[in-house]
């Protein structure tokens, strides 16, 4: 993924999901940033026709929306240090979640409902973390980190090195006949 430590526009609010998996909540990204007049740039997927009237209408009105569509590795490491912070609405118990940690190593802060994996991913960051729809004003009102404090977040927890000696100790605990989980 490509770092940028620069600047970025302030009220340029990312999306990149499944857009065609309700759980994903893109529809609740769409309204969190109308309510919160905050822009959204969306990438991933096909696009829904009434994000697409929403998308349209912004821009009638003079606003930096956008649909960016499916994105390749690539396009997708370029679009994720373009906006001020990934918003990640989700409706379920993610079990990952990986666009957050990639979101992080372009250095940009990911605001996440509190389910499933987030909580874990985002230990360092918890007032990132969403409980309920009054968080979201919190939110935007943060001063972000450094852009390479979220980068060194991840590369300390989930760089290939480390993940995959976590995952070889799990595996070699069950070789040595060792539960997983008490």
């Amino acid at each position: 993924i490509e770092f940028n430590p620069r600047p970025r526009p302030k009220d340029r609010m990312l999306f990149l999901s499944k857009t065609s998996w309700g759980v994903k909540n893109l529809k609740g990204a769409i309204s969190i940033c109308n309510r919160h007049q905050k822009t959204l740039w969306v990438a991933g997927g096909e696009r829904p026709l009434t994000s697409r009237a929403q998308v349209l209408l912004k821009k009638l009105i003079g606003q930096d929306w956008r649909w960016v569509g499916s994105v390749n590795q690539s396009q997708k490491s370029k679009f994720l240090g373009m906006g001020s912070a990934l918003i990640f609405p989700i409706l379920w118990d993610e079990p990952f979640g990986i666009v957050m940690t990639e979101a992080m190593a372009a250095g940009t802060p990911v605001f996440a409902h509190a389910r499933g994996s987030v909580p874990e991913v985002l230990s360092q960051f918890p007032d990132h973390l969403i409980h309920n729809e009054n968080d979201w004003e919190r939110v935007f009102q943060l001063t972000p980190k450094n852009p390479q404090t979220y980068r060194d977040w991840v590369r300390e927890r989930f760089s290939q090195e480390v993940m995959t000696d976590c995952y070889l100790k799990l595996y070699q605990k069950r070789l040595d006949g060792e539960s997983l989980s008490p």
